[in-house]
């Protein structure tokens, strides 16, 4: 087990040295086997989920499994780096993915599992997480960052309101705390990723003259905070899309000045771009289906579960486990292929959603499944062995 876990080039345990490292390979390993287990289950071969239901353990590990690996990942290793303070590692980080992967293990198993177990074990990641996240920023006074701790309380919330639906406890808390997830997810996407793709995209390309309109960036993250905010209340649901579909607007809006045409040659860079087109896209989609009959409310779910989680994680995953193991910001091809695989899942899906066909699931399906198992792949023996340049974490 020592020998799987720490490999002879890694005896000083660079795999628990940040919190991308296991979370981010984790992640894509999940990403890939879920979408297998989906199509199995589509194709009649298998029968997970328990009280959950078939599409709602699909649902739910996707936001509260997947994607909440990918961000704890990230959050981990960005707060180290905003504060200068350390986050968890060694053996604090060793008991967060413990947690994870027991996450994981009870959903699978939730049919066999009395549903109070499954639910106490599940919901204690997220605010874990972010207990663990706190002291940091705290320390540096770091108060614009404490909003994502407020969003991973809302994934938080939202994930306890999918297994009190499992309890008998709340009639309608699946449905309430998959959209509701999906909201704070992106709201973290529009926040984070407002900041950094403009500036990944500055750094790389100073050519491009890659601008940022103040108030169109301050109206997005209001628009979208609002939309969030509408999904947590009872608001009239025609106020939510009305919300959802100006926030769209208004972020296809602020990507006008990042010049996102200029990354063609830079897949590192497109793929965030295009990730975050996928958030304009599906708000405008969903708000769409809310205020006018016979646009499927499936369609903006997966544009945004699909189109927009997984194309802006696979990206920041790439680029930050290259970025924090000294290597240089630039993918080959099979990372390239695997963006455009997850680029044809989240297309398939959501026209799938208008023109239903298993087919098409099947093909978005295994699309996305080699995508994320190509990443795994490439990125294992990057993830689990010292950095390239011989630095300290």
């Amino acid at each position: 087990m020592r020998q799987w876990l720490f490999p002879r080039r890694n005896r000083n345990g660079a795999l628990w040295a940040l919190g991308f490292r296991p979370f981010f390979l984790l992640a894509a390993m999940s990403a890939s086997m879920l979408l297998l287990l989906w199509i199995l289950q589509l194709e009649g071969f298998l029968n997970v989920g328990g009280r959950y239901g078939v599409a709602g353990w699909h649902a739910h590990e996707m936001i509260f499994g997947y994607t909440a690996a990918v961000i704890a990942g990230f959050l981990l290793t960005a707060v180290r780096n905003w504060t200068r303070l350390p986050t968890a590692s060694g053996l604090r980080l060793v008991a967060l993915v413990g947690l994870w992967l027991a996450g994981r293990v009870v959903m699978l198993a939730a049919g066999l599992l009395p549903t109070i177990t499954v639910a106490i074990i599940d919901s204690a990641f997220l605010p874990l997480l972010a207990v663990s996240l706190v002291p940091s920023l705290w320390r540096a006074q770091a108060w614009r960052n404490l909003i994502l701790i407020g969003l991973i309380g809302v994934l938080a919330l939202a994930n306890i309101e999918v297994h009190l639906e499992a309890l008998n406890m709340m009639p309608v808390g699946a449905q309430l705390g998959q959209r509701l997830g999906l909201a704070a997810i992106v709201m973290m996407m529009v926040v984070v990723g407002g900041r950094v793709i403009p500036a990944f995209t500055r750094n790389a390309l100073p050519q491009l003259d890659v601008r940022n309109w103040v108030w169109v960036d301050r109206l997005a993250i209001v628009l979208t905070l609002g939309y969030l905010i509408s999904v947590l209340l009872p608001f009239d649901a025609r106020v939510s899309g009305l919300l959802a579909l100006a926030a769209g607007v208004t972020i296809a809006v602020r990507m006008l000045p990042w010049r996102s045409l200029g990354t063609r040659a830079a897949p590192i860079l497109w793929v965030l771009h295009l990730g975050y087109a996928w958030i304009a896209i599906g708000l405008a989609l969903f708000g769409a289906a809310i205020l006018i009959p016979g646009i499927p409310v499936s369609a903006g779910t997966h544009a945004l579960g699909v189109g927009a989680i997984g194309t802006l994680t696979l990206g920041m995953m790439s680029r930050v486990a290259l970025g924090h193991t000294g290597r240089a910001l630039v993918v080959h091809s099979p990372i390239v292929w695997a963006y455009g695989l997850v680029t044809l899942a989240a297309a398939t899906r959501v026209t799938a959603a208008f023109f239903p066909a298993l087919f098409m699931l099947l093909i978005a399906g295994f699309a996305w499944a080699i995508a994320f198992a190509i990443f795994a792949t490439v990125y294992w023996p990057i993830l689990v062995r010292p950095r390239a340049d011989g630095r300290p974490e």
